[in-house]
């Protein structure tokens, strides 16, 4: 999921359209209700421009879009050589 912040949203009129649910963040077994979702948002990278549903959300202070990796393939991002196992000690 991508996110956008609310003020953001709100400073430039940007519609919201209503969703029911709760977002939880694991870092903190914090849970929150969703305040909606800005439809077919245009993000631009680079040569790469599409448009996405952005769930909006209160971001810490300087933080205005983070970007999720439901994007990441749409965007050209890659992650590569990421380890996915544990270590046994």
């Amino acid at each position: 999921t991508s996110f956008i912040d609310e003020d953001l949203v709100r400073s430039n009129g940007w519609k919201i359209s209503q969703r029911k649910g709760i977002i939880s963040q694991a870092m903190n077994k914090s849970f929150k209700s969703k305040i909606g979702v800005v439809e077919n948002a245009v993000v631009k990278n680079g040569n790469k421009l599409i448009k996405t549903d952005l769930e909006i959300v209160k971001l810490a202070d300087g933080v205005s879009f983070i970007i999720g990796l439901n994007l990441f393939g749409k965007l050209g991002y890659e992650l590569l050589n990421v380890p996915i196992t544990k270590p046994t000690k």
